[in-house]
């Protein structure tokens, strides 16, 4: 839940601000907050809230992997159904270790 105070979420999202992946590769955008694919949910257990957030850093280190992850949240945003969502969301298992998989 925001909090009021501040203006920023738990993981530190403000209203109107840009986006942790494409700051991550030297663009600036919007962050497109509930409209993005990668969008964390709230739920009774955590925040609503940008994952990447948290290891925003790590990302900024590694440029290829924020690129990476707004290709795969393209795709993502082109799927027409639930068939293809999942396929896209799988593919990245194809290159974790076997006990990393889903």
């Amino acid at each position: 839940m925001p909090a009021a105070s501040t203006g920023r979420d738990p993981c530190g999202v403000t209203e109107g601000s840009l986006c942790t992946l494409h700051l991550a590769v030297g663009e600036r955008e919007p962050c497109p907050r509930d409209s993005c694919a990668f969008w964390e949910p709230e739920s009774p257990h955590d925040d609503a809230g940008c994952p990447f957030e948290p290891v925003r850093l790590e990302l900024e280190a590694r440029p290829g992997v924020s690129h990476w992850l707004l290709g795969l949240r393209r795709e993502l945003e082109r799927a027409r159904d639930a068939d293809q969502q999942l396929r896209v969301r799988s593919a990245p298992n194809g290159m974790l270790p076997p006990g990393l998989r889903q």
